[in-house]
């Protein structure tokens, strides 16, 4: 007997996350992992699963949905001069924005998914999809980075059964 209701592959939700991003066109590299070194110069955009959970609400007594909580972060280094200093909030704002409008106007993922991208906070993580703000080092580059959460969740994943 399976344990698993419906068989559930990442895979493909890693690509249409990435390809999302990519379709944007607005990022000068793009990463389905989260990047173990500095990704260098211009705008970047990563992406990893942060944490797999079980989602009550849309679970019964034959199986479980699971939440898949994706990080995804956008990173650009912190420039030299004042005007571009001034300017980097906004684009890197705008660019988080522009990822997150793509998500919520597509949030089956083009019916990939048996369920939806949390776009309102059902999962409990804070307020569904959005993005928070922050810096990081990474090989002695300082970067202003927003990093997005993205929740997902896939229905009826793992059966249940008692002995």
């Amino acid at each position: 007997m399976s344990s698993v209701a419906t068989p559930l592959e990442t895979g493909p939700i890693n690509d249409a996350l990435v390809s999302h991003a990519q379709r944007l066109g607005i990022f000068d590299s793009v990463n389905g992992h989260e990047p173990r070194s500095a990704p260098g110069t211009g705008l970047s955009w990563a992406l990893w699963i942060q944490t797999v959970r079980p989602f009550a609400p849309r679970s019964g007594l034959a199986a479980t949905s699971l939440a898949l909580i994706y990080s995804s972060r956008l990173q650009i280094a912190i420039p030299k001069d004042t005007v571009s200093l001034d300017a980097m909030d906004p684009h890197l704002s705008d660019a988080a924005i522009a990822m997150l409008a793509s998500l919520s106007a597509d949030f089956e993922l083009d019916g990939l998914l048996d369920g939806n991208i949390d776009l309102m906070g059902a999962t409990g993580v804070q307020f569904g999809l959005g993005a928070e703000a922050g810096y990081i080092e990474q090989d002695g580059t300082l970067y202003r980075v927003m990093t997005l959460t993205i929740p997902i969740i896939v229905n009826d994943v793992l059966l249940q059964a008692a002995s």
